[in-house]
């Protein structure tokens, strides 16, 4: 639900808004783009991830993005693995 939050609070006007504005004022100078829209962005997941235990700060991002690492990581090795050794699909 954490993801589900945090691309509502991109979808609602007011941080569309002030995204789209980052935008423009960066144009397309990468660097730019890192100082002016990524700060904005990250400061909206940060208003989000705090319902769900994390610090509201850079650890907090970091911990999430940790989090949702680990658990996409443990259904690919579910998806991948279960085949692999169920008693179904190995040879006798």
């Amino acid at each position: 639900m954490a993801l589900a939050d945090i691309l509502d609070a991109f979808d609602q006007a007011e941080n569309e808004r002030k995204i789209e504005e980052a935008r423009d004022s960066a144009g397309n100078d990468m660097l730019k783009m890192m100082q002016i829209v990524f700060p904005i962005t990250t400061q909206i997941q940060m208003s989000v991830i705090g319902k769900y235990g994390f610090p509201e700060d850079g650890d907090g991002e970091a911990l999430l993005s940790v989090s949702l690492s680990l658990v996409s990581w443990s259904h690919l090795c579910v998806i991948v693995v279960v085949p692999w050794t169920h008693p179904s699909c190995t040879t006798s």
